[in-house]
């Protein structure tokens, strides 16, 4: 990848996310906060936990840059790992860049030296190696975290194991019937971190993860959610994927499911497009998301 076509890296914007994830820890200790698919089981995050794993991580990083703030590369699906270690960048008086996963040799160095990292999250163990053949200019070593690693250095790089989230493991059903968002996306879309701020915190809405990219869709069917936060490369993959669900292209079941989605007023169109939209986990979602859908869905009244 030419790293001349790479855009400049540019920090997530931080406007007081930490007081306001104290806020919701102080009203609604209990209140889950973040749900994440692991090991086919829902761990649900309740706010308090998301504030005691911030603070535990930002005294890592002030102890680990006691010269200055610290700047955090992430890159990796937006889970509660990153996010976590992004709040506390932010809590640590630091900046947090979502580096793109894509990235590779020239490209990835060339981010790097861009941004200045002190410190990196990687999510995914073999993303690591690509990382590690990068060569910053660094007069100290650089710390990269990343989960269930083995500490060891490696060049300027000191790879250290990310201490473990504090959480409840829910049950194999979603433990919420209410409100709730849902997010299938990583650092590759650079924007999308600020965007996860901005509606998870000043909503107070909780957010689901899928347990990976190949289970999203079966994920998201056990969460119903009652919105989306997706950019427009991931709504259109969505899309696609629903239509890969529907009848064979030609067939009458196929002609019937196209008449439906084209958004014709019929109360059987209406009742196929909430059955096939409860197939692909979207039956909480608004008519309009589901046929025409923005940036970001909004509940349904």
């Amino acid at each position: 990848m030419n790293a001349d076509l790479i855009e400049p890296p540019r920090p997530a914007p931080r406007a007081g996310v930490n007081e306001t994830l104290r806020r919701h820890a102080e009203a609604n200790p209990e209140a889950v906060a973040l749900l994440h698919k692991q090991c086919g089981a829902w761990r649900a995050f309740r706010w308090r936990d998301i504030l005691h794993n911030v603070a535990a991580v930002a005294d890592l990083l002030r102890q680990d840059t006691p010269s200055g703030p610290p700047r955090v590369a992430v890159s990796g699906p937006y889970q509660p790992d990153l996010i976590v270690m992004s709040l506390a960048a932010e809590a640590a008086g630091g900046v947090v860049f979502p580096v793109p996963r894509r990235l590779r040799g020239e490209a990835l160095q060339a981010v790097l030296a861009a941004i200045g990292p002190t410190h990196a999250f990687v999510q995914a163990r073999r993303e690591i190696p690509h990382w590690l053949r990068t060569q910053p200019n660094a007069d100290t070593p650089l710390t990269l975290f990343s989960p269930h690693v083995a500490a060891r250095q490696e060049g300027v790089w000191r790879i250290a194991p990310l201490p473990a989230s504090r959480g409840a493991v829910g049950r194999r059903t979603a433990p919420l019937r209410g409100d709730i968002a849902w997010m299938d996306e990583g650092s590759d879309w650079t924007e999308g971190l600020a965007l996860l701020f901005e509606r998870w915190l000043g909503q107070g809405v909780p957010v689901a993860f899928p347990e990976t990219s190949l289970s999203a869709f079966r994920d998201r069917k056990e969460i119903q959610p009652t919105a989306l936060l997706a950019s427009a490369r991931r709504r259109q993959q969505n899309n696609e994927e629903t239509r890969k669900r529907l009848a064979p292209p030609g067939s009458l079941g196929r002609k019937v499911s196209d008449w439906a989605l084209s958004g014709a007023d019929h109360p059987l169109a209406r009742l196929l497009r909430f059955r096939i939209a409860r197939l692909v986990g979207e039956s909480r979602l608004t008519e309009a998301r589901r046929i025409a859908p923005p940036t970001v869905a909004r509940v349904r009244p």
